[in-house]
């Protein structure tokens, strides 16, 4: 082939260290990359576990405020007097004498307590041992057995989000008494 020239390629043993070296030196900054990464994760999940624990420990502070307290002592009042009439329609429940500021101060905390577990915000399992007792309570006493009827319809997705706190907190798999209402009125241990 004339014409053509290819200049020969010969590799001294200089520089096959100086490429060796190179390849190790990207190794290593790779290795170190992924130990950073790894780590910061790590420091991460961490601090947004610490995060999650100290909102739900600040809400029990919330919870447990002299204010509070007496919302609750009222509402559980009628809780206790059997106020309630079972199964209680969602519309009764919603517009009649029942709906007093105290209970909408209850139920709306357990629907917020709900969206703070679906948006990972507080530690569930913290909030199980802080909160699951009274909301069982209330589950028991009341919002178990609510049904949606047709005047209360358009409220139903917000009692869905109520109720749903009780398959997350009192329903936990660990829990033997765990029990979910059907809406034909079957309940499921």
């Amino acid at each position: 082939m004339q014409g053509t020239d290819i200049p020969e390629f010969t590799l001294r043993a200089s520089d096959v260290i100086a490429i060796g070296g190179a390849v190790v030196s990207l190794a290593g900054a790779l290795i170190a990359a992924f130990i950073a990464n790894e780590a910061s994760r790590r420091l991460a999940i961490a601090r947004s576990k610490a995060e999650r624990r100290h909102f739900c420990l600040h809400l029990q502070q919330q919870f447990d405020s002299p204010e509070f307290f007496r919302c609750r002592f009222k509402a559980w009042q009628k809780l206790n007097k059997g106020d309630f009439t079972k199964p209680m329609r969602l519309s009764e429940l919603l517009h009649g004498d029942h709906w007093t500021p105290e209970v909408s101060t209850i139920i709306h905390f357990f629907e917020s307590l709900n969206r703070y577990c679906d948006e990972d915000l507080i530690d569930e399992e913290l909030a199980t041992k802080l909160f699951g007792r009274s909301y069982e309570m209330w589950w028991h006493g009341l919002i178990g057995h609510i049904v949606v009827d047709q005047a209360g319809e358009q409220y139903r997705d917000w009692l869905g989000s109520v109720q749903a706190l009780h398959s997350r907190i009192v329903g936990a798999p660990n829990r033997a008494t765990a029990s979910i209402r059907l809406e034909n009125g079957y309940t499921v241990s």
